[in-house]
């Protein structure tokens, strides 16, 4: 249980990264956009994806991936009590870690146009939309309660169900019961 409660926070680590970079990549097209005079036709499509996609939903992404952590978790405690196999855990986290993934290249094409070199004087007197980080930062909050909550759950239930290797364990079959 403890490597798939590990590998479920690190698939959730990895879509919190892939989702931070992403807004920054979309706050750097909306300041090319904006105080570099970039049109938005010269943009390839998919940097217009990301910027329409963060801009307008970037609370669906988050959400996404603190519903898709409490899914893990909630499959892992499935599995702790032999409800369901681990391999669904396990199978949640993988999928989770290669949507981040997939995430993060479209976000690397979207990012490989050349931004324009605009000063910080210019960017701070313009006010143009950005995909803001509150929303990012309460989930990361969020998932991290989960996350500890499960781990906590876990202990405690090992601890009262008395589970876990004892020092006659290597001598089972020559004990009498």
């Amino acid at each position: 249980m403890g490597l798939a409660l590990s590998f479920g926070g690190v698939a959730y680590l990895v879509w919190v990264l892939v989702v931070g970079t992403a807004r920054h990549v979309v706050n750097e097209i909306a300041r090319s956009i904006h105080v570099d005079k970039v049109p938005m036709a010269e943009l390839p499509a998919g940097a217009r994806w990301l910027w329409n996609s963060f801009l307008q939903a970037g609370l669906v992404f988050d959400v996404v991936g603190v519903v898709w952590l409490a899914l893990s978790l909630a499959l892992i405690m499935g599995a702790s009590r032999q409800r369901w196999s681990i391999s669904w855990p396990w199978t949640c986290a993988i999928c989770q870690a290669m949507a981040a993934t997939l995430v993060g290249v479209w976000t690397s094409l979207a990012g490989a146009f050349p931004l324009g070199g605009g000063t910080a004087s210019d960017a701070a007197a313009a006010s143009y939309p950005t995909a803001g980080w509150t929303s990012l930062s309460v989930s990361v909050a969020l998932a991290l309660v989960l996350w500890v909550s499960v781990l906590v759950w876990l202990l405690y239930e090992r601890a009262r169900l008395r589970r876990g290797p004892s020092l006659r364990d290597g001598l089972r079959t020559h004990v009498p019961d």
